[in-house]
């Protein structure tokens, strides 16, 4: 499988060229996910969501669904593709892209599809905007603080989650103490009222 992107591989931006890719007339088309890209994203780009967005909201399910959904199917990938060709209907294929994601996996999967569509000029930044040195885009959004690093996720949402499930646990499991605590005292209550029986019978 790995053979299949090589091309896009190869054919990548380093995070270091970007600025001279940008100023050649490269274009940076994100694809991250809505609540991402709303987060923190390039002053000057083109959103184009990748990735299906199912309970993506920053929590636990957003880590999970983030990386299994990296592997879009064939429909979502073409619903993505046919969104990017609305886009830039008027360059069509000949529109010059940097596509680039939080890390660079999604992004990868992205510029395969739009190569396989005729996007030839279409190039993975590699390793993503986390590796972007400072300086070389302008970024907005309504979470700068978080950086692209923090932006797919949400710590107090996700020490919320931990921690409501290590409490609901422990609470079970307090619960099942004070059953099996319970029982013995009835066991051990039951073995004391037939030791005093058979002494009384026994007087």
């Amino acid at each position: 499988m790995f053979d299949d992107y090589k091309s896009v591989v190869n054919a990548g931006i380093k995070s270091s060229d970007l600025k001279a890719s940008l100023d050649s007339g490269f274009e940076i088309l994100d694809i991250r996910p809505d609540y991402e890209y709303e987060r923190i994203h390039p002053s000057k780009c083109v959103h184009v969501p990748f990735i299906k967005e199912e309970n993506m909201d920053g929590g636990i399910n957003s880590i999970i669904n983030k990386w299994k959904n990296t592997v879009a199917s064939k429909e979502d990938t073409d619903m993505f593709v046919d969104a990017v060709r609305k886009r830039y209907r008027i360059k069509g294929s000949s529109a010059k892209l940097v596509v680039a994601c939080g890390e660079g996996p999604r992004s990868l999967l992205a510029t395969y599809a739009l190569n396989e569509a005729g996007f030839k000029d279409a190039k993975w930044l590699a390793g993503g905007f986390i590796s972007v040195p400072e300086g070389v885009i302008k970024s907005e959004g309504s979470g700068m603080g978080v950086g692209y690093t923090g932006a797919g996720l949400n710590s107090g949402k996700i020490a919320g989650e931990i921690f409501s499930g290590i409490k609901t646990g422990a609470v079970k499991a307090f619960d099942i103490l004070k059953e099996k605590a319970s029982n013995i005292r009835e066991q051990s209550g039951s073995a004391t009222d037939s030791t005093d029986a058979n002494k009384i019978d026994k007087e």
